[in-house]
């Protein structure tokens, strides 16, 4: 099967996981590597996120890579960004919690995110990411990373 082929299979299988999960509307790098730094801070802790949906597979600058998270939601639960690009977490919730960043199942990196704060991670090669958060255990996010120019 081509790449084009598998595409929408995995963006199928993808939002069929997050549909039930998505709250939001109601030791291997992966080829990656990150300035694992908090990049800001949030107006609101404790509230749930505003949910922007975002459409898989449609690439998005750097400046909307932005998923927002509380123990009530998730916002978005997909995005596809280019190479090179930096996806942020932001905690709007009053306690701190961990992302994590994972591809084929292998952590690649872990990163507490403090009430109100901002924590950037650059995905460099492409390819399928999960994340998940300790905020919503059962929920399962994707960042899906596709190289320049396609």
């Amino acid at each position: 099967m081509t790449r084009a082929h598998l595409r929408p299979a995995i963006v199928g299988l993808a939002l069929a996981a997050l549909v039930p999960l998505a709250a939001c509307s109601s030791d291997d790098d992966g080829g990656a590597s990150s300035p694992d730094t908090v990049v800001g801070s949030s107006s609101t802790p404790g509230t749930p996120p505003p949910c922007v949906s975002l459409t898989p597979g449609v690439v998005v600058p750097e400046t909307e890579a932005l998923v927002r998270f509380t123990p009530e939601g998730v916002c978005p639960g997909y995005v596809t960004v280019q190479t090179g690009t930096t996806v942020s977490w932001e905690n709007d919730d009053d306690v701190a919690h961990d992302v994590v960043v994972a591809q084929a199942g292998a952590a690649i990196v872990t990163q507490t995110v403090g009430p109100g704060e901002v924590w950037g991670y650059e995905f460099t090669d492409p390819g399928m990411f999960d994340y998940t958060t300790d905020a919503l255990p059962d929920f399962r996010g994707v960042v899906e990373v596709q190289a320049l120019g396609i």
